[in-house]
């Protein structure tokens, strides 16, 4: 029988790393629903501050193929685990948090970065593209970089 944890945390911090758009001409006259958006999380725990955070990284192009990059925002969501030391191995000091967790983390990073992206493109020609609703189980299990 596997051994379920519970996990109490709470959003420590929301950031923005990175922010670009290039207004261009074609963006007036291409359907907003062909653009393309290529998303790609990566996660990082400290445990010195018992935090994992969450960095989400979103190109938004104009074309299938990826070639007309016309946004780039970076993310970064921070969560304080509470009782983060439950998740640590005492054996070999690894860190092991759970998938369904980190597929949590996931969720609300992805989410908040959707609202991110709304509200830096609210009157530019992608006002009205937004990140599309996304299930976090279909992005490959987020490994987690340990750092001190």
């Amino acid at each position: 029988m596997t051994d379920q944890k519970n996990i109490s945390f709470r959003i420590k911090n929301i950031s923005t790393l990175q922010f670009s758009i290039k207004n261009i001409p074609e963006l007036d006259v291409v359907d907003k629903s062909l653009i393309h958006f290529q998303i790609n999380p990566a996660s990082f725990a400290d445990k010195d501050n018992d935090v994992i955070g969450i960095d989400t990284l979103v190109d938004v192009y104009l074309d299938q193929e990826n070639q007309i990059k016309v946004c780039e925002l970076i993310t970064r969501i921070t969560y304080e685990v509470v009782n983060f030391s439950e998740f640590i191995d005492p054996s070999d000091n690894s860190i092991n948090i759970p998938d369904q967790i980190m597929h949590t983390f996931l969720s609300i990073s992805l989410s908040t970065t959707r609202g991110i992206l709304a509200a830096k493109t609210e009157g530019t020609q992608l006002r009205d593209v937004f990140i599309p609703i996304l299930n976090p189980t279909g992005f490959k299990p987020v490994e987690v970089n340990k750092t001190t």
